[in-house]
């Protein structure tokens, strides 16, 4: 895969400040074997999985669970995803990690890599990441958290959970950050003309990962998320935050995505938004991602939910998405002090069947300002509402209200206010 050198250049610098254990394994038993001689052996651990056909559904589901004292790494490389298939059978869940019980657990990392993951089931217990799950310690005790969450060069098809995360299901303090790189969510498949499609019952019908509100910075990079379906909120991911003192919070300390694609992905919560992606945290940042075919109740493409304090988004394109209400293209939540920043996006044909066809934006304070730079916003529909293209209430919270600068943008209907345009 793509980050394959990478991958392999970050393992030789980790296995040189530390003994470590390596695990190769060629079948489910010796998969377990190790995972159970890792998840308590109080050392880095590598497990090497060659190409080969395991069926997780006759073994049983995959399992490292470390205790109070196992403050270690955990490393799986597979030979490669195209090769490697880990197959669920509609029955089980694949693989899950968990870590929450390690007490002061700066030395914990836990890296996936090259596998494709296809079938996986969380039916109830657990109901979460019918694929792969990984959790970590997130309570409020003296310790030092997690150092980093990777998932990358891998593939998943066909994937289901009664709860969050229809194949990935992530939820971790991770200091140096939660990434997922280089990976695939659905198959498209010929004979018979068919989408493998993965599925929630809760948020996130490909993917739901959440990352410490004041810890851990979440990273996305190089996926295609196609035809997710989700109950709740994010068709295709669901990404957001939590904190011990404050469970309301919900966001994440920081997100970004680079050269991702959403694609037909479907949120079906009357209540809730995001078809491509629904996104809570404090700092959103994106580049090169396409939201195309995307169904949502607000948000049809993209749904960005209230307390950010800021939003960059730049060379991103919204076509063909859809909203029951606001927001065709994009939705964003209202919040005091913050800046949004659009520069070189477009915003093409998209409907909603409230305000805002192409974008809807929400912000107030006299410290915020939203500015709209060298943008495409065009040929979009707001059925029953105002602004075909872009509905923007710069007084959200009826404060003194945010400044609001557009400028070389091709757009055609807009309604802002009540705050004039600078």
């Amino acid at each position: 895969m793509k980050s394959k050198l990478f991958i392999v250049a970050l393992a030789a610098v980790t296995g040189s400040v530390a003994s470590a254990a390596t695990f190769n394994v060629s079948n489910p038993a010796e998969f377990q074997s190790a995972l159970t001689t890792a998840q308590s052996n109080g050392e880095p651990d590598t497990i090497n999985v060659a190409a080969g056909f395991y069926d997780i559904a006759a073994s049983g589901t995959l399992t490292y669970t470390a205790p109070a004292s196992e403050n270690a790494g955990l490393t799986i490389f597979g030979a490669d995803s195209t090769t490697v298939i880990l197959d669920g059978g509609s029955q089980v869940p694949i693989l899950r990690i968990d870590t929450t019980q390690v007490i002061n657990d700066g030395g914990v990392s836990i890296e996936v890599y090259n596998m494709t993951f296809q079938n996986g089931t969380a039916p109830g217990t657990p109901a979460n990441g019918g694929a792969l799950a990984i959790q970590t310690d997130e309570s409020q005790q003296p310790a030092e958290f997690a150092t980093i969450v990777w998932i990358g060069g891998s593939e998943f098809y066909g994937n289901t959970a009664t709860g969050d995360g229809g194949a990935v299901y992530v939820r971790a303090h991770a200091v140096e950050g939660i990434y997922l790189d280089d990976l695939t969510f659905d198959r498209f498949e010929v004979n018979p003309t068919t989408f493998v499609r993965n599925e929630a019952g809760g948020n996130g019908g490909g993917a739901y990962v959440a990352g410490g509100l004041f810890t851990t910075p979440i990273a996305f990079r190089n996926i295609d998320f196609f035809y997710g379906i989700a109950t709740g909120s994010g068709g295709g991911l669901a990404v957001e935050g939590f904190d011990a003192a404050t469970p309301s919070a919900f966001r994440a300390q920081s997100v970004s995505f680079f050269d991702i694609n959403f694609f037909n992905n479907q949120s079906n919560d009357t209540s809730g938004g995001g078809g491509g992606a629904d996104v809570g945290a404090v700092s959103v940042f994106m580049d090169t991602v396409g939201f195309v075919d995307n169904v949502a109740e607000e948000g049809g493409g993209l749904r960005i939910r209230p307390s950010w304090d800021s939003i960059t988004m730049v060379n991103t394109g919204f076509t063909g998405n859809q909203a029951a209400s606001s927001g065709g293209g994009m939705a964003v939540g209202c919040t005091f002090f913050n800046t949004f920043t659009v520069t070189n996006n477009t915003f093409f044909e998209n409907v909603a069947n409230g305000n805002g066809g192409g974008l809807f934006v929400q912000l107030d304070s006299s410290a915020s300002i939203a500015q709209i730079y060298n943008n495409i916003i065009y040929g979009n529909t707001s059925e029953q509402g105002t602004g075909d293209d872009l509905y923007m209430n710069n007084q959200c919270f009826n404060d003194i209200g945010a400044s609001t600068e557009l400028f070389n943008n091709d757009i055609t209907d807009f309604d802002i206010g009540p705050i004039a345009v600078i």
